[in-house]
């Protein structure tokens, strides 16, 4: 079965199970379209059931076609739930879907239709149950434009299939625009697309939906706390941290992994550089001109005379900054199901602090490393001193092969440390690799996870 069939197989299941009172969502767009969809996302209307029901749900249809459900985020108002073929072939983009269910359409967190009358605007057939089309236009279409306020950020197929529908049904387009915006102001929305459309402010969004939908604003408010706290307390997100010598790829494979994952295995990803940087830079504190402290900032180099004291204040500002920059804006981000990424961490002070303006015995070093948070992965990218030389021109062959052993230590006592050789793959190699690691992770942490457990 090619993968394409895979997923049109898969997609049809859902719609048949949509007319079953066991898993009550409404399908957005016409069945002919889905099978073009490139690994990514559907979009369902959930007008009933829990959270947990619906993924159980899912999950028995995915299975039955050969599909499996590896990572789930709620989000109050919005579940996403990736699916991946049982086997996949991680280099084929068809093997993956996304799927977010919908319980309130919103657009900046406030719910921007009453869902008792999204519910109701239903058109059944022998393929499933679908929203009508002029609903699914308006909700294609208002979502994103109520988000970004501008036309241009608006699908160009969005765009034309809500003139289609302001055209063709002007009466029911008439009465969802009000439904969204009450009366008067949903007369805005209704305007030709030729001319300025102009969005409300989230402060007029926020006006409207007090007096409009109250009840289902501060359900969304209130299930929105609650999946945040239970995300926190257990993130579906995962943080990976790079270290590695001078020209080993770190940046090059970072990108290219960020751009795979993304989508297919977690909701976005977010690139911190060493450290989060909840606190400053400790010359930013420092009363000197704006060239100054970027000269500062742009070089690295040996302080001649760094001292024990001013080394033992950067260590526990440093130690201060992993951990509240962890538990403030790292794990937030984890809870919301993103893939966090260090473009190198504390390990690299373990190889070579005093670069870092830290001068201090490394025995005190280890012990501080057991106090900053640890990564789900840390990825050591390495490579021989010749290939490093090549890459990085001001690195010395002697300063290649000192690097190269210094970080392969530190990398043998790192717990869920990962060792890779970049000088003999390459980075599309690397970044496959790594992908496949944390899908296995990723899959591995569904099956122990507490609903899973035998």
């Amino acid at each position: 079965m090619s993968d394409s069939k895979a997923k049109e197989e898969l997609l049809i299941a859902l719609g048949r199970a949509s007319l079953s009172a066991e898993f009550p969502i409404r399908l957005y767009k016409e069945f002919d379209r889905y099978p073009h969809l490139q690994g990514h996302d559907l979009d369902v209307f959930a007008c009933g059931g829990s959270w947990r029901s619906l993924s159980g749900s899912l999950s028995g249809i995915a299975a039955r076609q050969g599909w499996e459900v590896t990572v789930t985020v709620k989000r109050g108002h919005l579940m996403t739930c990736f699916l991946s073929l049982s086997a996949p072939a991680l280099a084929d983009e068809e093997r993956f879907l996304q799927i977010d269910f919908h319980r309130s359409i919103t657009a900046r967190g406030i719910p921007i239709i009453d869902r008792a009358f999204l519910s109701n605007q239903v058109l059944d057939d022998e393929r499933g149950r679908w929203l009508t089309p002029v609903c699914a236009a308006a909700v294609s279409f208002l979502e994103p434009f109520l988000v970004h306020r501008e036309l241009e950020q608006v699908k160009p197929v969005y765009r034309a299939a809500w003139l289609g529908a302001l055209k063709n049904a002007p009466a029911e387009a008439g009465a969802i625009a009000e439904a969204v915006a009450g009366r008067e102001a949903g007369k805005g929305l209704l305007q030709n697309l030729e001319t300025d459309l102009t969005a409300p402010s989230w402060r007029e969004a926020l006006y409207g939906a007090l007096r409009y939908r109250p009840l289902e604003l501060l359900a969304v408010a209130a299930a929105k706390l609650k999946d945040g706290a239970a995300g926190y307390i257990r993130p579906a997100g995962r943080c990976w941290a790079f270290c590695g010598p001078d020209g080993s790829g770190k940046s090059t494979v970072v990108s290219l992994l960020r751009n795979r994952v993304e989508r297919r295995l977690l909701v976005s990803s977010k690139t911190f550089h060493t450290r989060p940087y909840l606190l400053p830079r400790l010359n930013r504190l420092l009363p000197v001109g704006a060239e100054r402290r970027r000269e500062m900032e742009g070089t690295r180099r040996y302080e001649e005379r760094i001292g024990r004291a001013k080394s033992l204040f950067r260590l526990i500002y440093l130690l201060f900054d992993y951990q509240l920059g962890y538990w403030l804006k790292v794990r937030p981000l984890l809870a919301r199901g993103e893939f966090v990424i260090f473009d190198r961490y504390y390990a690299d002070y373990l190889v070579d602090p005093r670069i870092r303006g830290i001068d201090l015995p490394m025995r005190l070093m280890k012990t501080v490393g057991w106090l900053v948070p640890n990564p789900d992965r840390t990825v050591f990218l390495t490579a021989n001193a010749d290939v490093l030389v090549a890459r990085k021109g001001e690195l010395s062959a002697e300063e290649g092969r000192k690097q190269a052993r210094m970080y392969a230590s530190v990398a043998e006592r790192t717990r869920g440390g990962l060792t890779i050789d970049c000088g003999s793959e390459t980075a599309e190699s690397v970044r496959d690799r790594l992908f496949e690691t944390l899908y296995g992770d990723l899959r591995g942490a569904k099956e122990t996870a507490p609903g899973n457990r035998a």
